[in-house]
């Protein structure tokens, strides 16, 4: 009967150890947001300003001398769930879209006008000033 009893604390507490593992904490709470607004036109940067904030991207380069690669601050282990590029009002009326590939590292951002690839620092866009509103949704490791 003893030798029973300790069976049965040993297997609860096997229980008890294997719920409060690595994710113990509910998903949605590991679920953040990265993201900024990207002006585009005579150069490129992220707006960082008092009116607008840059959360969780360390910065942006330019790949191919042609698209944007976003770095994301991240963690080993971290899944990307979603990368939004959003053009603003001035954008869609240039007739650009705006999207991404890549993982939680870091994404890239290509751009297309009337369905051709558009470079981020085409002479089309010299003298314009427009936004992507970017964002990233992350699952914390």
């Amino acid at each position: 009967m003893k030798k029973i009893m300790i069976s049965m604390i040993l297997f609860m507490i096997a229980i008890t150890a294997i719920n409060v593992g690595a994710h113990s904490i509910p998903v949605q709470d590991r679920v953040v947001h990265k993201e900024g607004v990207l002006r585009i036109g005579p150069g490129f940067y992220f707006h960082d300003d008092a009116k607008h904030a840059v959360l969780g991207i360390e910065g942006i380069s330019l790949l191919n001398g042609c698209d944007l690669r976003v770095a994301l601050r991240d963690k080993p282990g971290d899944q990307i769930l979603s990368a939004i590029a959003e053009e603003d009002a001035e954008m869609a009326s240039l007739g650009i879209t705006a999207g991404f590939y890549g993982g939680a590292s870091s994404a890239t951002m290509e751009m297309y006008r009337n369905g051709n690839k558009l470079c981020v620092n085409d002479p089309f866009l010299s003298d314009k000033n427009a936004d992507v509103w970017i964002r990233f949704d992350v699952l914390e490791a």
